[in-house]
């Protein structure tokens, strides 16, 4: 019989979205839930287990603290990284401590939890997705703000994937895309967090990296 094929999904409130406690343990309601469902439909006769470490509120600061227990312990066979919005808070708010989230020191952090998953996972299979924010508006007004910062992130992670030798995801044109089609409100409420329509986007263009993997013999 094949052997599991683990992926695990870490990040802030976008990728917890509830994973914690009550009915939706452990998966949450968000993407990580829609793709282990789609996988389980798709593909029976594999089996697979999906992980998710995403916890509200973190920063890639956060995330390299727990880096060693929950990723590294966890040695899944695919790895998939979503973070940056609450760094790009720290800093436009400016509140204590926001210089450890500029874009400077959250390259530097990202580079370490890549450095040591590449050294105690050589195998596993990495996918960084950059960091994005659900509005088309080009104004002074704060979501303006945010998604105009986050751009230098997203450079960031885009340069640590070609360093690094990883898939890439690209989420900010693909909302972009949607939202010169329909209202914000089709796929989030606050901007920041996908509703199920912006999850279910989300998870289609993550299965398009993960399926050409599942179709190999694990």
């Amino acid at each position: 019989m094949n052997r599991t094929y683990t992926f695990l999904f870490i990040g802030d409130s976008l990728t917890d979205v509830g994973r914690v406690g009550g009915e939706n343990a452990p998966l949450g309601r968000g993407y990580p839930r829609l793709v282990r469902d789609l996988l389980v439909a798709r593909h029976p006769e594999k089996r697979l287990a999906v992980i998710n470490k995403g916890l509200s509120g973190n920063t890639i600061a956060n995330l390299a603290a727990r880096w060693k227990i929950d990723v590294l312990h966890q040695r899944p066979d695919w790895l998939g990284i979503l973070i940056g919005a609450n760094d790009i808070g720290y800093v436009l708010q400016k509140w204590e401590g926001w210089q450890d989230h500029t874009p400077s020191a959250y390259g530097k952090h990202y580079e370490n939890i890549l450095a040591q998953t590449r050294r105690h996972l050589p195998h596993c299979h990495i996918t960084l997705m950059e960091p994005f924010y659900l509005t088309v508006d080009r104004s002074a007004n704060q979501r303006a703000k945010v998604r105009r910062g986050l751009r230098a992130y997203r450079d960031i992670v885009r340069a640590m994937s070609r360093r690094f030798k990883t898939e890439c995801i690209s989420f900010q044109p693909l909302f972009d895309q949607q939202l010169r089609a329909h209202g914000m409100r089709t796929f989030t409420l606050d901007g920041a967090h996908p509703n199920l329509n912006g999850a279910m986007l989300m998870a289609d263009r993550i299965l398009s990296v993960i399926e050409p993997l599942i179709k190999k013999p694990l």
